[in-house]
């Protein structure tokens, strides 16, 4: 199977996009409002917890103390000199080559980092839906803008638009049959256990090259971080994330994104019977995406690694905002087209916030775009069917 694809090519240039449309440019300066207000109320909590991790880690790597970034006592004395009130450690758990990437951060105040930190945040935010319009049309704008995840991950100081960007740009490339899109997919390996269903499925898919570049990119990560942390620095981070007296480490696991979120949810302990379906899910995903289109790679690949992993925060999720574009703009079927919209409306976000049962939402909304994705081709057309993507 070739990398090399060929495909229709809508955006905001196209005949229907330069049309005017009112809504595609009133909805998302509301949404962007709602976002702003509730934003706002969020960003203390953003600065001192989600982005105290990420600034000490940059701290800690800019000082070369990368043999014990990931010592407890190290990073809860270096939180509590940068935010005095802190009680309990919030672990810093991206890896090595992470940290030395953001280590310029640490060159700033903790207040002024945070600030400079929320702006690249939302550059990176204006820069992919831009991609998307360009890509899918002005629809793709109307859409992004009711992606709550995208809109909140941004005050509470999250780094889930960089996951977002790294899987846009290996997508474009990938479009164009560049096998370098896997060196760029492998960035993904900052946050790596959202992407552990990847290696299969490229194979699965018998796209070597791009598979190859994904391997080698990762070897060159790991490389970089064996050089940084040494045996020893290595060995505290495989401690650090298997700790179970760690309580931000794995916060509220019923709100995960996940299957296990979804089994909690439904009063099941997430033993053996998570095991069983995380190997049905791999079943699927094998399935889907056999002979199946690109775009269908990326959105089974990333919404299946979501559900099989140990923990898919709600803000993981920032980065199934490409598949879903992909689902509701480059299938040819209404029941896709319809799951991917509804997963983009605000709604299961929102209802995470809440109290069980009702929290299995969000994983809900995941395992319903995995299936339906998985299950495209065999689903019905109804209207207005867009051509698939069709391998050369």
């Amino acid at each position: 199977m070739s990398d090399r694809i060929t495909l229709p090519q809508p955006g905001c240039g196209d005949g229907a996009g330069t049309k005017s449309r009112l809504y595609a440019i009133v909805v998302p300066a509301c949404f962007a409002i709602l976002w702003l207000l509730l934003g706002a109320r969020s960003v203390d909590m953003g600065r001192e917890h989600d982005f105290l991790n990420l600034y000490t880690g940059a701290s800690l790597a800019l000082e070369g103390r990368f043999p014990e970034l990931y010592d407890v006592d190290t990073q809860l004395r270096r939180e509590r000199q940068i935010v005095p009130s802190t009680q309990e450690l919030i672990p810093f758990v991206r890896p090595p080559f992470y940290a030395l990437l953001i280590s310029p951060l640490a060159l700033l105040p903790f207040r002024t980092a945070f600030w400079v930190w929320l702006a690249f945040q939302a550059s990176l935010a204006v820069v992919c839906i831009a991609w998307g319009c360009r890509r899918f049309g002005p629809d793709a704008v109307f859409f992004a803008s009711m992606y709550a995840p995208l809109a909140m991950s941004i005050p509470h100081g999250q780094d889930a638009l960089v996951m977002l960007a790294v899987l846009i740009a290996s997508f474009a490339l990938a479009e164009r049959g560049k096998p370098a899109a896997g060196a760029v997919l492998s960035l993904g390996l900052i946050k790596f256990h959202l992407f552990v269903l990847w290696p299969v499925l490229l194979a699965v898919q018998k796209r070597w090259r791009m598979l190859g570049y994904f391997t080698l990119g990762g070897a060159i990560l790991v490389a970089t971080s064996v050089l940084l942390s040494g045996t020893r620095g290595l060995l505290l981070y495989g401690d650090l994330l298997t700790r179970k007296d760690l309580a931000h480490l794995l916060p509220a696991p019923e709100k995960n994104a996940n299957l296990i979120g979804v089994l909690l949810n439904l009063g099941l302990e997430p033993t053996a019977l998570y095991g069983v379906l995380a190997v049905l899910t791999l079943c699927v995903a094998v399935a889907g995406v056999l002979r199946a289109p690109l775009w269908k790679l990326f959105a089974i690949a990333t919404s299946g690694s979501m559900l099989v992993v140990p923990h898919t925060y709600g803000y993981d999720t920032t980065m199934l905002l490409l598949p879903i574009w992909c689902g509701m703009f480059l299938s040819s079927r209404w029941l896709t087209r319809v799951v991917s919209a509804t997963v983009c409306l605000p709604v299961a976000f929102l209802l995470m916030t809440l109290e069980p049962p009702l929290t299995a939402a969000l994983g809900l909304a995941v395992l319903s775009f995995f299936l339906v994705c998985s299950a495209d081709r065999w689903l019905g057309t109804r209207g207005g069917a867009v051509p698939e993507l069709t391998h050369e």
